[in-house]
């Protein structure tokens, strides 16, 4: 495990995990069934290490991808897992 992810691992009564697709990898370079799979091992991860994952419904789309244009296997995904339901980008459209 990388120091910085223990480091994460140690502090975590301190913040609240959001959900993301793990390794930080672009959405939209992926289908709806790989990023399932991602966001599910991010899920498993959080589980194991006990991080306390956010209930708002809310997440900064990764890579800022999925916000425009839309990428619908993004916002699929989100739904079939449930823990996603609104959405924002961090200095759109400047990216």
């Amino acid at each position: 495990m990388k120091k910085a992810d223990q480091m994460l691992i140690e502090l975590a009564p301190k913040f609240t995990w959001f959900g993301h697709i793990w390794s930080h990898s672009q959405p939209h370079k992926l289908t709806e069934d790989s990023l399932i799979d991602s966001m599910t091992k991010d899920l498993e991860f959080s589980s194991l290490h006990n991080l306390s994952i956010t209930t708002t419904g809310y997440s900064v789309t990764p890579h800022h991808s999925g916000v425009y244009p839309i990428y619908l296997p993004l916002y699929k995904s989100w739904q079939k897992l449930g823990y996603v339901t609104v959405t924002s980008m961090e200095q759109y459209p400047t990216l």
